[in-house]
């Protein structure tokens, strides 16, 4: 699920235990996706902002990371059969 810092607070602050655990403000994180057809998933996004350019990885996968608007990092990678 991704969830807004507003949506955050009331799902989760209400009811936590142990409210130091979540912070307030922006948290960047990293999301690894695999999906089947790389190139396609460069169309979709052509015009976002990479900050991994296309790579062959050495156990046979290519990737591309993508930063979205509030600064994650999401890298989409198709695995190669050998």
């Amino acid at each position: 699920m991704y969830q807004t810092i507003a949506s955050v607070k009331e799902d989760l602050l209400k009811s936590a235990t142990v409210k130091e655990a979540f912070r307030a403000q922006p948290q960047q994180m990293t999301l690894f996706v695999e999906v089947s057809q790389l190139s396609e998933v460069e169309i979709k996004l052509q015009g976002e902002l990479v900050i991994m350019p296309r790579r062959t990885t050495f156990y046979g996968s290519t990737e591309i990371g993508y930063a979205d608007p509030a600064g994650n990092i999401v890298v989409f990678a198709e695995h190669h059969s050998k």
